[in-house]
């Protein structure tokens, strides 16, 4: 009698430390990119990450396509971006783009981006962006992309 209640005991104990809610789920570990381009979800299908140091520190380019083919979305980082901290990016830094099917369109952007995990040992990159796009030809063609996210394994 005495092992049966030590063995409900155990179980018990297992059963009770194994329920635990305040457990937070493990971030996504396959590349990706998301957002809301003028209120319609977007998707990168396609995503390239390249880390290149041509202007003296490593930016990594990273560039989404969705399904379709005929929306782009860069993000482009310094590796030397401080965590957790939204980066002001104006029309002159192209660290933001946005493109479409039309290659005659060119659009100038303004937003932010906060990168929250770089990792250079495992050449990986997350973060957050948002950003209205200008068509440079017309300004009434505007896009507005909020709540974008992404994941990238860069190669260097």
């Amino acid at each position: 009698m005495k092992n049966l209640f030590l063995l409900l005991l155990l179980v018990s104990s297992l059963t009770f430390t194994a329920c635990g809610d305040d457990e937070a789920m493990p971030e996504p570990t396959t590349p990706f990119m998301t957002a809301t381009v003028d209120g319609q979800a977007f998707e990168a299908t396609s995503l390239t990450a390249i880390g290149d140091d041509t202007f003296g520190e490593v930016i990594v380019f990273n560039q989404g396509t969705n399904a379709a083919g005929n929306i782009n979305i860069g993000v482009n980082v310094p590796i030397s971006t401080p965590l957790n901290s939204a980066q002001a990016i104006d029309a002159t830094d192209f660290a933001l783009l946005y493109g479409t099917d039309d290659e005659d369109a060119a659009y100038f952007t303004v937003g932010s981006i906060t990168v929250t995990e770089i990792d250079t040992e495992m050449q990986t990159m997350r973060g957050t962006f948002n950003f209205t796009a200008t068509n440079s030809d017309d300004d009434t063609d505007v896009v507005v992309v909020t709540d974008g996210e992404f994941f990238t394994e860069y190669m260097q």
